[in-house]
């Protein structure tokens, strides 16, 4: 078609002049689109600056205003052919935007992206549930087409984990096709790590003795101009000093481009992890490739290592990285988070739990079955967790303390104890440290009382060997663990009794005080009896 209008543009252009004047009758306007213009290549060498020159002279010749044109490309074909047929001095054919020849269509408004999401692709989950990190997400046109072409027909929620490596590795390999275009991926990944920067300046490369003769050639049959052409690549106006730079499309493909060039030359997965986590301060594009690079090398045991780590960003690195595993293989995700609860590191059990919250609903059994563990450190690492996942997110942790309140009963005595001791530790935990919110005291004598009363039913029970040996036992020990560690220690109780004898007297002393006779002599209780029984 391209070619037809090229050969038809050249002759004088009458029949322009009866469309339009047929237009005018009818009251309608007829629109000529000319999409993805870059695409087109002819036989001309620069076939797409030919086609603009040719659109160009079209649009000169049009007789009235009822015949209008659009033509249409990505950014990287108009940077590209612009140059060969420049538009910006002539300001009376084209619609401008500010001192450009064209409008330039960036992120998408919601209203826009709620009309593509709906009419365009065929996804799974309804709009209006998606959380609202994704929706925001969405608005991104490049990474909404890429999220439709791999899970168009999928029956699997979007949530923020989906929209991870396995749609930008769909994206890169299924438009870096030859090895030409595989070579020169690889060596501007290459050019990015030397750099520390996901942004190269075109004049420094056309210096460089391999990639230099491929970024000048503007063959449009050319790995580079295909890669451009494709929306792997992009060229972009730079400051004064670097004019035009290029880099990849999304940030998420560099990542995975810069991983793929890293794992082909890496003999330690988990070194050059490090490696990339270091430069991470200066380089941000190194945290993405890291993380692409763990997902990429499919390595557990480096997952495993990175989830212990003594090192704060390779633990949030391995979470990050389990999240998304969980979102294209469940099964061996869970079996790594098990493996990290298994084992008796305090900092790889904060890892598996803070990604099992990430993940969400799917993996809250992993909460709800350490909780519960007979294994005291296991507990404490589930609390510790929970209680920092409680500052940002309240109703998560409250819920979890409900459903664990709910399995409570003197018909079921496995696991009471430990179910008990988790359930007061934690309420308490959160009350003494928060003891002025007013919805914490409502929340700790909801959990109390549900516990209490309606689950072990105190206010009708008497003493007797199971309640002594369990519940009585559970709340003495959790109760005095609390308040000996609130008022006499900054770390865990234990340590008070590793002191000598005559340096523990003082407790005794004030013992008395702490007493429920002492309590009601002084008009005051440290738990209103109304909100628990």
């Amino acid at each position: 078609m391209a070619r037809v209008f090229i050969s038809y543009t050249q002759e004088d252009g009458k029949e322009f002049a009866e469309t339009d004047a047929a237009a005018a009758r009818a009251g309608r306007r007829l629109v000529i689109v000319f999409d993805s213009i870059g695409d087109y290549s002819g036989s001309e060498q620069h076939g797409a600056q030919v086609l603009l020159k040719r659109i160009h002279l079209l649009a000169g010749r049009l007789p009235g205003r009822n015949v209008r044109l659009i033509a249409s490309c990505n950014s990287a074909a108009w940077s590209r052919i612009e140059r060969g047929a420049p538009l910006r001095s002539d300001r009376a054919l084209w619609c401008r935007s500010g001192d450009e020849p064209f409008v330039l269509l960036g992120r998408f408004s919601d209203t826009e992206r709620d009309e593509a999401y709906r009419a365009v692709y065929d996804l799974y989950s309804e709009l209006e549930q998606l959380p609202r990190e994704v929706r925001e997400r969405l608005r991104d046109p490049v990474l909404l087409r890429m999220t439709a072409e791999v899970y168009r027909g999928v029956e699997r929620d979007l949530l923020p984990a989906n929209l991870g490596t396995r749609i930008y590795r769909t994206y890169f390999e299924e438009r870096v096709d030859s090895p030409a275009e595989k070579l020169l991926v690889d060596e501007l990944a290459e050019a990015m790590l030397a750099a520390r920067s996901s942004a190269l300046s075109m004049m420094e490369l056309a210096r460089n003795e391999r990639l230099g003769p491929q970024i000048v050639n503007e063959d449009p049959q050319s790995p580079y101009v295909q890669l451009l052409d494709r929306g792997v690549l992009q060229e972009a106006r730079g400051d004064l000093r670097a004019g035009i730079i290029i880099r990849f499309a999304h940030s998420r493909v560099a990542a995975y481009a810069v991983a793929r060039h890293v794992y082909r030359r890496s003999a330690n997965v988990a070194a050059s992890i490090e490696s990339l986590l270091a430069q991470a301060a200066q380089f941000p594009l190194a945290w993405d490739a890291a993380k692409t690079l763990l997902l990429l090398s499919g390595d557990d045991a480096a997952l495993t290592a990175l989830a212990a780590s003594r090192s704060v960003d390779q633990r949030e690195l391995a979470a990050e990285a389990l999240v998304e595993l969980h979102a294209e293989d469940s099964a061996r995700a869970c079996g790594l988070l098990q493996t990290l609860l298994d084992r008796p590191s305090e900092e790889g059990r904060r890892t598996a739990l803070k990604a099992a919250y990430n993940i969400g609903p799917e993996a809250r059994e992993f909460f709800l079955r350490a909780a519960t563990d007979e294994d005291e450190s296991m507990r404490e690492s589930v609390k510790n967790t929970l209680y920092l996942i409680w500052r940002h997110a309240p109703g998560f942790t409250y819920e979890l303390l409900a459903s664990l309140v709910q399995t409570v009963s003197l018909l079921h005595l496995r696991r009471l104890r430990s179910t008990l001791e988790f359930v007061l530790d934690l309420t308490i935990t959160i009350y003494i440290n928060h003891c002025e919110d007013e919805q914490v005291i409502e929340r700790t004598a909801s959990l109390m009382h549900e516990l209490t009363v309606k689950r072990l039913h105190l206010h009708r029970l008497t003493a007797g060997k199971t309640i002594d040996g369990l519940v009585v036992k559970a709340f003495s020990r959790i109760f005095g663990g609390q308040i000996l560690e609130f008022m006499v220690f900054e770390g865990p109780v234990q340590e008070y009794f590793r002191l000598p004898a005559e340096r523990r007297a003082s407790l005794s002393r004030i013992a008395d005080a702490l007493g429920s006779a002492a309590a009601r002599r002084s008009g005051c209780g440290s738990w209103p009896r109304s909100r628990c029984c």
